[in-house]
């Protein structure tokens, strides 16, 4: 596959967007006067519908009637000159009646609770799930822990501009874009165009290095040229500055997590052996084994009250899944058995917002693991003997109802990771030194944090609303094996051609993925959220046991067609979010080590290692390459991403550059399951928490509540401390 910018046609013309730059009722489109051959395409040109749609929620391809957020397109201008389409965009004034002003949602810890009732006209989407007398259980006001934490806006960071080209021909189209999910792209062209899919063919195409945004944004896109290429039967390409990638492109919710929980402390006994030896002649006295007592501080939620914010922007498709991932990952993997959460979802007209990596599971783990790290430090109970006593247990009732059937064996990849990193030398170490008066040695502080949780694979709830993934193989006369599937990569390939070859004879040469064109666009579902990388293991198994069922009764060829299905005991609810919501679940468990400059405010992190449990592997260093990429992007999106005010070069947005990465360590521990288990996403809900525990242990302050942590973030919470009193 080619680059979409790599493709020229013939006789190619140029779109531009037109944008309104403000929100309110549209009164008039003013256009200049168009040269010849320069067009305008807007929202009267199109045939179909006027809007682009996913699953229940849509948003218009041209505003029409009103703009709900600034830069909104209103149409297109087309010229053979590009130069001169975007001139002439910019020329373009969109009159608007009423000159509304964004709102911006003023999330903190003091604000949170006064939302919902101050912006009701303004929710779209809420969503509630309780177990137990919650009022009850926080009657006392004793033994409650508080915390919270906002996670602020990144871009989907795109190495090279957007780019979309059309390719018209008799009322049909060729559209080369680069998208997670062709068929939706499909969808929305011919609904636009008022065509049958026979018209409308899709070219999947590479894109460079980018942070996902691709899912229906695209597809958007797509729709706004595919109307102009099948007007003006002309092919059209669609370029984006880096400007206009960054400002008018989707970018993740703002969203604040709040948690109050009610703790029981109790305390646990370990008995360790010790014995002083006498010492030797020129030798310190040493210890070997003696029996000694040694108490280590624990506790239990009993009961746990979690309220989401979450800025929806202007328009987001995906917004109904978002919000049920946030709902049944709120607890991470811990079990407490009275719980009320909230997610309240809140129109803004900022921007358009979509996933980023997770959908909701990054957000919501890293809230309940800063907010146990809280707890820990609160009452000086032992980071790692809490998370496993509060840990949900095999057998026991989840929040979605499911029985709990496996057990994550986090107990495995937290000695690990402990080992590798040290982490309870240094942990008790850092608490002591971080504890002193002087708080000091030499010119910086050191702290080291954990964090525990699993990466969710497989949304069966955009399954269960009518996504395909469908797996077709046939065994030809000539004893090859042709299957009709997409992988997500070569590696995917190798995989699926060694699980063939455990089951049926055959030769490897003999195994061929058929190329893409031959595969219906509708039984290749989205590329995400692990989705593909779980569900095509199962449905390639299904397939070849069944041919090696019929290879000997049957004639020669034999094909069969396998699709995923959200059934029986395995099956989910999306009304009650009950049942079995993901296909399967990676643990991992993460250590951050980091040192704090005092005198520039500056985090330098000495030492990452995570450990994850994974599944059927092929490429050990596959996997790690995907989990080390995951650790970068997450990082970058910790202390060095930040939205700008004003965005007019590149370098406005910085992702991380490779001199800021530290020592990573990965380690992958084998289970005994045969499903295939993504690993990319896990850094995205680990890493994230473990920082912040390692920086808290030095700055142990409340004020530690925003994501990305900056500089100015730093040296305002040491300057409130300098002001009671304290010193650096």
């Amino acid at each position: 596959m080619d680059f979409v910018s790599d493709i020229e046609f013939q006789n190619q013309y140029y779109a531009s967007s037109v944008r309104a730059k403000h929100i309110g009722k549209i009164i008039d489109i003013e256009l200049p006067i168009l040269p010849d051959d320069v067009f305008f395409i807007s929202a009267k040109d199109i045939k179909g519908k006027n809007i682009i749609s996913l699953f229940d929620r849509s948003m218009p391809i041209f505003a029409d009637d009103s703009i709900e957020y600034e830069g909104q397109t209103v149409g297109l201008i087309i010229s053979a000159d590009e130069k001169e389409a975007r001139r002439i965009a910019n020329e373009v004034n969109v009159l608007v009646e009423g000159n509304e002003m964004p709102i911006e949602l003023d999330l903190t810890s003091s604000t949170i609770e006064e939302i919902e009732e101050k912006y009701s006209s303004r929710i779209i989407s809420k969503l509630c799930k309780e177990e137990g007398d919650i009022k009850e259980c926080f009657r006392e006001e004793e033994n409650i822990v508080t915390s919270f934490l906002k996670i602020n806006a990144r871009s989907h960071y795109h190495a090279e501009p957007i780019c979309i080209k059309a390719r018209s021909k008799q009322n049909s189209v060729d559209i080369y874009v680069a998208t997670q999910w062709a068929f939706h792209v499909q969808e929305s062209v011919c609904q636009a165009i008022g065509e049958s899919f026979e018209k409308v063919k899709i070219v999947s195409c590479n894109e460079a290095y980018s942070l996902n945004g691709r899912l229906w944004y695209p597809s958007l896109l797509a729709t706004q040229i595919s109307i102009a290429a099948y007007t003006l039967k002309k092919n059209i390409a669609l370029n984006f500055s880096f400007r206009e990638s960054f400002l008018y492109s989707t970018a993740s919710p703002v969203i604040a997590i709040r948690h109050k929980s009610k703790i029981i402390p109790s305390e646990k006994i370990e008995i360790v052996q010790r014995k002083k030896v006498d010492a030797l002649p020129n030798e310190k006295a040493r210890w070997d084994v003696q029996e000694e007592q040694d108490s280590i501080a624990t506790g239990e939620i009993s009961a746990i009250d979690i309220l989401c914010i979450v800025d929806a922007g202007a328009f987001n498709l995906l917004l109904d899944d978002i919000l049920t991932q946030l709902v049944i990952t709120a607890l991470g993997v811990y079990g407490v058995s009275s719980y009320r959460i909230k997610v309240i979802a809140i129109k803004t007209n900022t921007r358009l917002t979509d996933v980023f990596s997770n959908w909701g599971d990054y957000y919501t783990n890293t809230a309940i693991e800063k907010h146990v790290s809280n707890i820990v430090d609160k009452y000086n109970f032992d980071p790692i003997s809490f998370r496993l006593d509060n840990m949900l247990k095999p057998l026991s009732k989840t929040i979605t109802h499911s029985t709990k059937k496996e057990e994550y064996k986090m107990s495995n990849l937290i000695d690990a990771v402990c080992e590798k990193s040290s982490f309870k030398r240094k942990y008790r170490a850092y608490k002591t030194l971080n504890q002193r008066e002087d708080f000091s040695y030499n010119d910086y502080c050191r702290g080291i944090g954990i964090a525990i949780g699993v990466q969710y694979n497989g949304l069966k709830s955009i399954i269960k609303r009518g996504v395909n993934y469908t797996v077709e193989i046939t065994l030809t006369t000539n004893q090859e094996l042709l299957i009709k599937a997409e992988p997500s990569s070569n590696t995917m390939k190798e995989l699926l051609k060694l699980r063939i070859l455990k089951i049926l004879n055959i030769e490897k040469d003999k195994i061929i993925f058929e190329n893409i064109k031959a595969i219906n666009l509708k039984d290749i579902g989205p590329s995400m959220s692990s989705c593909t990388t779980s569900v095509l293991p199962i449905l390639v198994d299904k397939c070849i046991q069944e041919i090696q069922k019929q290879r000997f009764r049957e004639p020669l060829p034999i094909t069969v067609k396998k699709t995923y299905k959200v059934n029986g005991r395995n099956g989910w609810d999306n009304e009650k979010l009950e049942g079995m919501p993901f296909i399967c679940e990676t643990p991992g468990c993460c250590v951050v080590e980091m040192q704090l400059d005092k005198t520039t405010y500056t985090v330098k992190i000495r030492s990452i290692c995570m450990a994850v449990e994974v599944g059927d592997v092929f490429s050990k260093e596959y996997l790690i390459s995907s989990i080390n990429r995951g650790i970068t992007d997450t990082l970058s999106g910790i202390y060095v991403e930040k939205m700008p005010s004003v965005y007019n070069k590149t370098s406005d947005y910085a992702i991380i550059s490779p001199i800021e990465i530290p020592n990573i360590e990965v380690i992958l521990q084998n289970s005994n399951t045969s499903q295939v288990r993504g690993v990319a996403n896990i850094p995205c809900n680990l890493l994230s928490a473990a920082y912040m525990s390692a920086l808290n242990q030095i700055v142990k302050s409340e004020n530690l509540s925003i994501l990305p942590i900056t500089q100015q973030n730093l040296f305002d919470i040491f300057e409130m401390r300098n002001d009671d009193g304290y010193k650096l």
